[in-house]
């Protein structure tokens, strides 16, 4: 199959005929070490470093894959060698002073030898006697302390490298803030730490940086991040994005309905907005400009779509892992409290585009299409793993078991034809992929580890919690607003999963204490640690869609606010109406998301100005208010939102009507 540049080439003109449209190819991998090491001839130190990075792969699913079949080892041990075995690639593959481990090497390299050298030497010291290293976590040795101090520097480092100094700084102010919490007014104030306690915490108990986030990241999002490697390189990505054009190619918007229903597909397996805008936007988001739908628009509907990959189950992520945890339930009623939402996110955004395609007048893809039944044929298959997944997932499997028989489904299946067999090379390049996209969700994990401690030890959590009931002063909706407001800001700058265990630990206890049900208060969390991606002024999603789109940064941004709104409202449904999230009677779920549904076609056509024709400025103004009105819970605000929506329907099809008859009366004035 060719790759992207080549199947865009064949799309040039999207009214003409375009034989070789029937199947697209969207296929797009870097090199890796594996790669490197057939390719390449002679020998150096790229070689070595190619070596080391393919050995330690193999390394990285052999003890994952292993320990999941058999067992794990006692938590320390485990976690320790799961976030050391990530450590050393992280300083292999993010190397100082150089764009990627291929360049040259250069002075700076020693300092990554030194890295890797103490992470070894941390390990070590870690095992040569784990239990009587956990006894002495009150009585510790100088060298004990010694080792945490490195320890946490090296997580920090490698943060730094993988995600950037504002999440690098983070874990250093809440331990500078445990550390001098009792000289701090107001709710920062503290019993205070000595520093020497805090690191040696942050160390020694699974309260610190081998806490619940690293307990997460090596029991299992590590194997669904292989999972989905291997079924992405197993030719999944074609059969996705073809499918989404045989369904919706031939519809007003094809290309840009495309982007959401792929997106929602990816999400099945994903977990990754950014991953997401890479793969379907680059196929995409220049069909929709072909197409008609300006830069912006086009890249700020990709970064929404990708964005629902986040929200969408059986995969959603480390942060829906974490939240199974927090809450104390299996991850299969996570992934089931998520589906409704997830499902009216999408339909909100696939409104957005088709009532955007009929506002510009915009004509479906002429141009020739794959087709569904072909389609399934030959690759269809390749949905079988997910399906496996949803499967163990609903009758009892833990999710890491769930993800180990989905690891082993995808490999069998992709024998069935030659073009998706996952032989020895496209084997391991996907387990090379794996640990690419893994290495930020560990790394990630083990700074948020370090937060949590400190959270703990200085009795942050407990105090924030107190204040936003007083300020709040009782009042529910205030203190989402205060939630709100605190998850954007947070996800500005720093990666979901951190927000949403930060809010986690903040903010939810006051949720629960002020009457909401504890999973609503976790996804409303999670929801709000997530919309940062498409929030003005950072936004990372949107500026990655507006890098392949070559439209302004910014007014990406902003379009996409516009069209993930539903997203920034849905939070504050299920928490009025939990029965979004299946607690409650079928009766009151059927209800809550038939009206959901209305809600979010409707808010789409208030945004872009359309229903079944334009809207006037108060037509919008009273769709809009019916949208909100029926998103709220009670048959009394259903009730006035449907008829509203009613009356502007009414409206709108009298003058459609009256638009025709004069059309027929020009055409035939006798």
């Amino acid at each position: 199959m060719g790759d992207i540049r080549r199947s865009l080439s064949q799309t040039k003109d999207v009214s003409g005929s375009a034989p070789e449209m029937a199947s697209v190819s969207i296929e797009r991998h870097r090199d890796t070490a594996f790669d490197y090491l057939i390719e390449t001839r002679g020998f150096g130190p790229q070689h070595v470093l190619a070596f080391a990075i393919a050995t330690l792969t193999l390394s990285v699913w052999a003890f994952h894959l292993f320990s999941t079949l058999v067992g794990q080892a006692e938590a320390f041990t485990h976690r320790s060698t799961h976030l050391v075995l990530f450590l050393v690639l992280a300083f292999l593959m993010r190397p100082l002073g150089r764009k990627d481990w291929r360049a040259p090497l250069v002075p700076a390299t020693v300092i990554d030898l030194a890295l890797i050298g103490l992470t070894i030497f941390t390990f070590l010291y870690i095992r040569q006697d784990v239990d009587a290293l956990q006894l002495r976590v009150f009585f510790t040795r100088p060298m004990d302390t010694a080792v945490a101090v490195i320890l946490i520097a090296l997580v920090i480092e490698a943060t730094r490298r993988l995600i950037g100094w504002v999440l690098a700084v983070i874990p250093l102010l809440f331990m500078a803030h445990t550390v001098f919490a009792e000289y701090l007014p107001g709710i920062l104030a503290g019993p205070g730490t000595g520093w020497r306690q805090m690191v040696d915490t942050l160390f020694l108990t699974t309260d610190g940086i081998f806490g619940l986030p690293i307990q997460v990241s090596s029991s299992f999002v590590v194997i669904f991040v292989l999972f989905g490697a291997l079924l992405f390189r197993s030719g999944a990505g074609d059969f996705f994005i073809n499918m989404a054009l045989a369904l919706t190619g031939r519809r007003i918007g094809g290309p840009a309905k495309a982007a959401v229903v792929s997106s929602a597909m990816f999400g099945t397996l994903s977990g990754s907005a950014a991953g997401n805008v890479v793969i379907t936007g680059s196929f995409t988001i220049p069909l929709m400009k072909r197409l008609g739908y300006q830069p912006h628009f086009a890249a700020g509907v990709e970064s929404v779509a990708s964005l629902g990959g986040m929200l969408m189950p059986p995969v959603m992520g480390a942060g829906a892992f974490i939240l199974a945890l927090f809450i104390g339930i299996s991850y299969w009623d996570v992934a089931k409290a998520a589906a409704i939402p997830a499902v009216i996110y999408f339909i909100s955004v696939f409104a957005m585009v088709h009532f955007e395609a009929a506002r510009r007048d915009l004509k479906p893809f002429a141009g020739a299409l794959p087709r569904v039944r072909d389609t399934l044929i030959r690759r269809g298959y390749l949905f079988f793993p997910i399906i496996v997944i949803i499967f163990l997932l609903a009758n009892g499997y833990t999710a890491a078991m769930a993800g180990f028989w989905s690891v082993v489904t995808v490999f069998a299946v992709s024998f069935l034809r030659a073009e998706t067999r996952l032989n020895p090379r496209k084997l391991m390049n996907a387990l090379e992929d794996g640990v690419s996209t893994a290495l930020t969700i560990v790394i990630a994990c083990a700074c948020a580890g370090i937060v949590i401690g400190c959270i703990t030890l200085s009795g942050l959590g407990a105090n924030f919690s107190s204040a936003i009931i007083r300020v709040a002063d009782g009042s529910l909706p205030v203190a989402l607003l205060l939630t709100m407001v605190a998850g954007i800001i947070l996800g500005l700058g720093v990666t979901p999963t951190i927000v949403y265990i930060t809010l986690a630990v903040l903010v939810v206890p006051a949720l629960i204490e002020l009457g909401v049900e504890p999973i609503a208060a976790h996804f409303f969390a999670f929801y709000y640690g997530i919309l940062g991606n498409i929030t003005p002024p950072v936004a990372i999603v949107a500026f990655t869609a507006a890098g392949v789109a070559n439209a302004p940064p910014m007014r990406t941004a902003v379009s996409a606010t516009g069209t993930g709104l539903a997203a920034f409202i849905l939070p504050f449904m299920f928490i009025y109406g939990p029965e979004l999230l299946f607690v409650g009677s079928w009766p009151g779920i059927v209800a809550a998301t038939v009206t959901g549904v209305i809600a979010a076609v409707v808010l789409a056509g208030a945004i872009r100005g359309y229903l079944i024709g334009p809207a006037a400025i108060w037509e919008r103004a009273a769709l809009f208010a019916a949208s909100v009105t029926l998103f709220l819970p009670g048959w009394q605000t259903d009730i006035a939102g449907l008829a509203a929506i009613a009356t502007i329907l009414g409206l709108q099809l009298a003058r459609r009507r009256a638009r025709r008859a004069t059309s027929e009366l020009r055409a035939d004035p006798t």
